[in-house]
């Protein structure tokens, strides 16, 4: 009774002290694995601490309350890594090791929050900042392991899983709000590379050029796309050939000086095809087939196949603006 009458009245000390030192308005965004999430934290001096209810949208993980102990567990689905918080605790436990944090995990307005930094980095995601916004991205073990893999359709496909970092300089907005979105993908691979690609969005009319770093596939350049204009400038057009002329455009556009290899997944009606773009704009479909051909079914996730004879280039500098 004693020992529940102390840990309670500490509770309440942290719950009124935390109170006093909350910012009344959070002035920063935070994204999780591309969700809003900036209703879901709190401020204290110099920290940030999330609901935990918010971790849901890491994929690698699966959490619980245990509310009679107060205990939080949370599982890492790729390492079988299990982490361990408890309300009020100053330290959480990663398989049995204690490690300190910078400020208790807190019971808030009846919520329970916890340290951002300290669990991003218990369960591998990746934290960024920038404009104002913190990013956390989640970065699977098994997915990482795929993209390292010589088999460039391996490879390749676990790219297209990767959690982005994007431009926030070029916002996305519907061109017309008109059309549906596409129910599909489509990808641009430098030829017998992995860690460089374009992504375009058929829904938004934009087309993105990424690079992978640190497990997370970063947003280089960005360019919308409108078929309606005629670029003036010859400069870098290469990149137009891809999807089409570009009307404004966010960070430096990369020049492609090699064979880029376009595969296009179509997740209505099955249809994937699949080619290749020289750097002088010439264009060749090397198959227009079904998915049922290819893997046996609709899959709702980006597969990439292999293309005869392509073979994996073992070291790629980063790209600086240049392909």
């Amino acid at each position: 009774m004693k020992k529940y009458f102390v840990r309670s009245l500490f509770l309440l000390i942290m719950f009124f002290s935390v109170n006093s030192v909350v910012y009344a308005n959070n002035t920063l965004k935070l994204d999780i694995n591309g969700s809003d999430v900036s209703n879901n934290y709190i401020m204290v001096p110099g920290r940030m601490l999330v609901n935990f209810g918010a971790l849901g949208k890491l994929t690698n993980i699966k959490w619980q309350f245990v509310k009679n102990s107060e205990l939080i567990i949370i599982t890492r689905t790729d390492t079988k890594e299990k982490i361990t918080i408890k309300i009020g605790d100053s330290f959480l436990y990663k398989n049995g090791t204690q490690i300190k944090l910078d400020v208790p995990v807190t019971c808030y307005k009846n919520r329970v929050y916890v340290p951002i930094r300290a669990i991003a980095e218990a369960v591998g995601a990746k934290l960024f900042f920038l404009n104002g916004t913190v990013f956390i991205r989640s970065v699977d073990s098994n997915i990482l392991n795929d993209t390292k893999n010589m088999d460039l359709s391996i490879a390749r496909t676990a790219i297209c899983k990767l959690q982005r970092y994007p431009l926030t300089t070029l916002p996305r907005v519907h061109p017309d709000d008109s059309g549906e979105p596409f129910m599909g993908f489509e990808y641009y691979f430098l030829e017998g590379e992995v860690n460089r690609f374009f992504e375009y969005n058929d829904y938004y009319k934009q087309l993105t050029f990424y690079e992978v770093k640190d497990g997370v596939a970063w947003a280089e350049w960005v360019g919308q796309i409108n078929q309606e204009v005629s670029e003036k400038s010859n400069v870098n057009n290469t990149v137009t050939k891809l999807a089409g002329p570009i009307s404004k455009e966010a960070g430096k556009r990369p020049v492609i000086s090699k064979r880029v290899y376009f595969f296009l997944q179509n997740n209505l009606s099955g249809q994937y095809l699949y080619g290749y773009i020289d750097p002088d704009g010439t264009k060749v479909q090397l198959k227009d087939t079904n998915l049922l051909n290819l893997i046996g079914n609709y899959s709702t996730q980006m597969y990439i196949t292999k293309i005869q004879n392509e073979k994996r280039v073992v070291s790629i500098p980063l790209c600086k603006n240049f392909c």
